[in-house]
């Protein structure tokens, strides 16, 4: 329910902000329509942010400003409800709903407590060491984080109340949400083939002569992010502080429901038939010739086909729904920020104000630009494709190895990610489960994002140094 008073005077000050600069010139080198857009994305974060109204409100109204303002045609401002991006996270929320309908959800959780549930960060290791295995083999973060990930780690939180003695803790759904999310992040940026933009990233390296094979690539990343992945439920828990921690008696409750539960059901096996076409798909779909999208349509038909799901039950998930309108709307701001010229914009302005310092200076300023741009992104593949090739660029000037250059760039164009609920396909589905506010998912974000700085910063230089890259 909206707090009217505290809402107005939030809705009040966005507009307030947004006004002052709307009366404000263009900026050299910005049209105006560029700039209005960048002040309609600048207000819609800070309305993110301030949370006035729901988020899905909030992004509709940023729709209506840039067509009143003439900023975006009718066709342009609702471009972003046609994205492939949007419509993979709404599958992958239908597919969930099979996982968890079925008990499939259930008995995978069971299982993962009854083998580590003797405390929250065994079932962490659980979770981070299975987005580790898949890593490799599907090409998706959206799709492995929010089809495979996402239903268990759904379904752990709707058990746990029951095995924890009644306790009551929603910390414990807003941590391994998270958990689930930035080890998702993390795995993207340490394979090739395990992001779908990042054979783009390899290409644009290959365009400025630079060999970032599949083999450079996890060679430069596996030990910066295994540490990573290692450290990641501490950070965790540092930052949400879960009230529950010990479950002594866990696993035996979990082995004996698992036990009443009895053989898989026939919805469980049509399931578990389901996704292993999914992942064979996903795995191989440059072979097959089929997106990561269309797979996920296929799994939801066919799960709808064989009455594991129903059409009601895909009407009535809601957080499906609301994601859908507001991350729709978080792309399509972003892809014209891209498109108008505001990002090349701001690159310019950045290559020129560290033109004239020493490489010392520039280096780590030029990674913390690139780290933190990807607030003004809903897509690590767009990001990358704008800033990718100018800060490679930047960074060999001032003396940084090209291979070193190619593949910080890479992983940090992923790791990124984690500091919104919009950075990658794959936050939406896990922002919109975790029951955190935006604020707070920033917050964590924004934490987390300073822990792997000081990784790559560390280990990451020290990893690279022993390999002979620096």
């Amino acid at each position: 329910m909206l707090n009217l008073k505290t809402g107005s005077l939030k809705l009040a000050l966005i507009f307030f902000m947004g006004a002052i600069l709307f009366v404000m010139p263009a900026s050299e080198g910005l049209s105006v329509k560029s700039w209005n857009l960048l002040i309609i994305f600048s207000a819609t974060v800070a309305g993110a942010i301030l949370n006035p109204m729901p988020m899905g409100v909030l992004v509709m109204l940023s729709i209506l400003v840039s067509l009143l303002t003439d900023t975006l045609t009718l066709t342009q401002a609702f471009s972003g409800f046609g994205s492939y991006m949007v419509w993979l996270v709404v599958f992958a929320f239908f597919i969930s709903r099979a996982i968890i309908k079925s008990n499939l959800g259930k008995r995978i959780a069971y299982y993962f407590i009854a083998k580590l549930g003797h405390n929250i960060i065994g079932l962490s290791y659980g979770l981070i060491f299975t987005e580790l295995f898949l890593a490799p083999f599907i090409p998706s973060a959206s799709a492995r984080g929010g089809a495979v990930i996402f239903p268990v780690a759904q379904a752990l939180t709707d058990q746990y109340n029951f095995v924890s003695a009644g306790k009551h803790d929603t910390k414990i759904r807003q941590f391994l949400m998270q958990l689930c999310f930035q080890a998702n992040v993390i795995t993207s940026s340490m394979f090739f083939t395990a992001m779908a933009g990042n054979p783009l990233i390899s290409g644009l390296a290959s365009g400025i002569g630079i060999d970032l094979s599949i083999t450079n690539w996890a060679l430069g990343a596996i030990v910066p992010g295994i540490c990573a992945l290692l450290i990641l439920p501490f950070i965790i828990k540092f930052v949400i502080k879960p009230h529950v921690n010990n479950m002594v008696h866990a696993p035996i409750l979990a082995q004996t429901v698992l036990k009443d539960m009895g053989p898989f059901s026939r919805n469980e096996i049509m399931v578990l038939i389901t996704f292993a076409v999914l992942i064979i798909l996903w795995v191989g779909g440059s072979s097959f010739g089929v997106d990561a999208t269309t797979t996920a349509l296929l799994g939801f038909i066919v799960l709808l086909l064989t009455g594991v799901i129903t059409w009601d039950d895909a009407m009535n998930e809601k957080e499906a729904w609301r994601t859908f309108i507001w991350f729709a709307g978080f792309v399509m701001l972003s892809k014209f920020l891209s498109e108008m010229g505001v990002t090349k914009w701001i690159g310019d302005n950045i290559e020129e104000a560290l033109s004239s310092y020493n490489a010392t200076f520039a280096i780590p300023i030029l990674l913390i630009l690139f780290f933190y741009m990807h607030y003004f992104f809903a897509s690590i593949t767009v990001y990358a494709s704008v800033m990718y090739v100018t800060f490679a660029m930047l960074l060999i000037a001032f003396g940084v190895p090209p291979l070193a250059t190619a593949l910080v760039l890479a992983v940090l164009a992923n790791l990124s990610a984690c500091l919104t609920h919009y950075g990658t396909t794959s936050a939406p589905i896990f922002f919109g489960s975790s029951h955190m506010s935006v604020k707070s998912w920033w917050a964590a974000g924004f934490i987390i994002g300073v822990f792997h700085l000081l990784i790559w910063s560390t280990i990451g230089v020290c990893w690279l140094e022993t390999l002979g890259w620096l």
